[in-house]
């Protein structure tokens, strides 16, 4: 009776799968999916078409490594900063669907070769009693070592080097059929590999393959080929082709290698995929997009990046200066040096797209870069800033507004950071789990960006166990973190932000002699158990700021710890724990 139940269920959920997708498909990039929102709300983060659930949560059968924020431990780098263990055979972790999926992405750290590179492993994966298979992992992604050690930066890949970081990565797979809620779904452990560690799963319903669009040229026409041998030839003649006749680039179903160095240059032209669970491009390089007008959808691209070099262009996308009105949506981009390097576009949009495992910035706006959108984008495990906004080369990157992603763990940097520049907004992100060298949200006149100008806004903003007690001056960051060191920082506006389990303190101030604060007004913010102070100014900081409406509650340490005589606290009333 209980395998009918089961049969009816999944007959059910696939008439549902097969259905909904006739009404993403005509509108790729305009409808609103359920929002992964705990502990946020539905105005909070990104909206994403998956549901995940944390390993340590889950039924399992293993170790469950406690929650640590200590650096160089596996679990500092995990959401929640717990995770569980499998060692022995027949080890599992077991999530119950609370919503039908065919789909799963799996974050998890397995062991590194003993000479570094890596090694790859499987887990079996059951639906309930059935097998359906395996999910294939590998080391090869992970594991950067001395990453902050003395002239170490950006690290290497010799374990020899010093302690490790940078443990988790990716693997995702289709499930055949659609699962529905309450389905018991098992990755269990049934290989020689030494222990593999469960941090998190993400289950969604992947739509079916987009259809070829009127008007395309499709790569495989010019010889591309899913087999792993190189497509990159008849990518970017296809590319050249459509720009000559007025006509789209489509990638069909497949995996397609991108092997060289070398980015392919784009202008001006539209370039979509059947999907990011179904056109894929995988390799080391991939666009440099001139002009205006580009439009990217519906795809995804898997690097084969292992360490950060930074002489290597090796992003998914770098976006030359001078255009305009280009647009990158849907798509998924992993394992690559970053996703977006933009330099000097306007009017550009990022958006809908899942971002993650980069080993340098997940989406950097630098410059000159202006009146640009980043919004409902998923980020996680990035080696520096996952969205940047840097004013460098005496350019300002102005007009800018990050609003609605969601962030987690940025293991060597912040959540989001701005240097310099002006009147550009932060809001209503959700930023989770900052490792290290880095708040979840930082104001910084670092790397002699253009001086600020106009107005800063940070608002509507949730952060959770975010800043870092790890730091290359020997001090925290805060949640929000501001810093004066390499010139004045003015104009700054943060109204209404919730900072909860901040890892030290909640909001931080530090400054260089002869820098200072000017037209700083903090408002309606809650510092909610922070494990150090509620608010903390550094010696060295000077200027002032006026707080009004600001609570901290559950301050390990206390409200406020001002240590600077040279700055000066404005308390403009209903100020509240400090």
């Amino acid at each position: 009776m209980k395998k009918n139940i089961l049969f009816v269920l999944r007959f059910l959920a696939s008439a549902v799968f097969v259905a909904l997708p006739f009404v993403l498909a005509g509108c790729p990039g305009d409808f609103t999916l359920d929002n992964d929102s705990a502990p946020g709300s539905s105005d909070v983060g990104a909206n994403v078409p998956f549901t995940t659930y944390e390993a340590e949560d889950a039924d399992f059968q293993g170790e469950l490594l406690g929650r640590s924020v200590t650096y160089n431990e596996i679990q500092s780098e995990a959401s929640g900063r717990m995770a569980v263990r499998l060692r022995n055979h027949g080890d599992f972790v077991r999530f119950t669907l609370t919503r039908p999926a065919n789909a799963m992405v799996l974050r998890f750290s397995m062991p590194d070769h003993p000479s570094g590179g890596g090694i790859d492993g499987s887990l079996a994966v059951y639906a309930g009693s059935e097998r359906l298979g395996e999910i294939r992992l590998t080391s090869r992604y992970s594991w950067v070592y001395n990453i902050a050690g003395p002239g170490a930066w950006p690290g290497s890949k010799d374990p020899a080097d010093g302690p490790p970081n940078r443990f988790f990565n990716d693997s995702r797979l289709l499930l055949g059929d659609t699962w529905p809620a309450g389905t018991d779904i098992t990755v269990k452990k049934e290989d020689s590999i030494e222990w593999y560690v469960i941090d998190m799963a993400e289950f969604e319903v992947a739509p079916p393959p987009l259809p070829r669009p009127p008007n395309s040229l499709c790569i495989t026409e010019f010889g591309a080929v899913a087999d792993g041998r190189c497509s990159r030839s008849a990518l970017n003649n296809a590319i050249n082709a459509a720009r000559t006749q007025g006509r789209r680039v489509w990638i069909p179903q497949g995996t397609f290698t991108i092997s060289g160095t070398d980015n392919i240059h784009v202008t001006s032209a539209v370039v979509s995929g059947a999907g990011v669970w179904h056109s894929t491009l995988s390799g080391g390089a991939f666009f440099f997009v001139n002009g205006s007008n580009n439009r990217f959808h519906d795809f995804a691209i898997f690097g084969n990046v292992t360490h950060r070099v930074d002489s290597d262009f090796h992003c998914a996308f770098e976006i030359l200066p001078g255009g305009a009105n280009n647009i990158f949506e849907n798509l998924w981009i992993e394992n690559v040096k970053c996703g977006f390097w933009v330099r000097g576009t306007r009017n550009m949009v990022i958006r809908n797209s899942r971002i993650r495992n980069t080993f340098a910035d997940g989406i950097n706006l630098t410059a000159g870069t202006h009146d640009s959108i980043v919004e409902h984008n998923d980020m996680r495990n990035h080696g520096d800033d996952a969205i940047a906004i840097n004013s460098e080369q005496n350019r300002n990157s102005t007009g800018n507004i990050v609003r609605n992603n969601t962030i987690r763990l940025p293991y060597h940097a912040s959540g989001i950071a701005v240097y310099g520049g002006g009147n550009n907004t932060i809001e209503n992100n959700l930023i989770f789990d900052a490792v290290a060298f880095g708040g979840g949200i930082n104001i910084s006149s670092r790397f002699n960006p253009t001086p600020f100008s106009g107005t800063t806004v940070v608002r509507g903003n949730k952060l959770v166990r975010t800043g870092s007690a790890r730091s290359e001056r020997g001090r925290n960051q805060g949640a929000i973190w501001l810093v004066a060191w390499d010139s004045d920082v003015s104009g700054i506006r943060i109204y209404g932000n919730r900072l909860i389990d901040n890892i030290v303190d909640g909001i931080t101030i530090d400054g260089s002699a002869g820098r200072f604060f000017r037209d700083i007004e903090i408002r309606n913010n809650s510092v909610e158990r922070a494990g150090g102070h509620g608010i903390r100014i550094f010696e060295g900081a000077a200027g002032s700021a006026s707080f009004s409406n600001v609570s901290v509650t559950g301050a390990a340490s206390g409200g406020l710890n001002n240590a600077s005589g040279d700055f000066t606290v404005n308390r403009l009333g209903g100020n509240v724990g400090w």
